[in-house]
């Protein structure tokens, strides 16, 4: 169970949503072990628009945006690195290349 709050969005590649559904438990775990340290959310119910996974860094304001304080931007060379690493998954066949 997650007991942080999403640093990062993982969106599939387009046309590979499915794919990338049933892998989820995969792809965290992968995710978990390359960057311990942050915290990455799935997003599979809308395909992305591009030929590749993308990952987005989340900010902006945790709870109630009147009393919260606002997340500071994640670091940008991780979400290159993660959308780096991920180019390694083969969604085809379940596995990493």
């Amino acid at each position: 169970m997650q007991d942080r709050d999403t640093d990062y969005v993982v969106f599939p590649p387009k046309g590979k949503r499915a794919a990338v559904e049933r892998l989820i438990p995969e792809i965290m775990a992968y995710l978990g072990r390359e960057f311990p340290e942050w915290c990455f959310g799935i997003m599979t119910i809308v395909d992305g628009e591009s030929d590749e996974f993308s990952v987005i860094p989340i900010v902006g304001f945790v709870g109630d945006a009147e009393f919260a304080p606002r997340k500071p931007m994640p670091p940008m060379h991780i979400a290159k690195e993660a959308k780096y690493l991920l180019k390694r998954f083969d969604l085809g066949a379940a596995a990493l290349n």
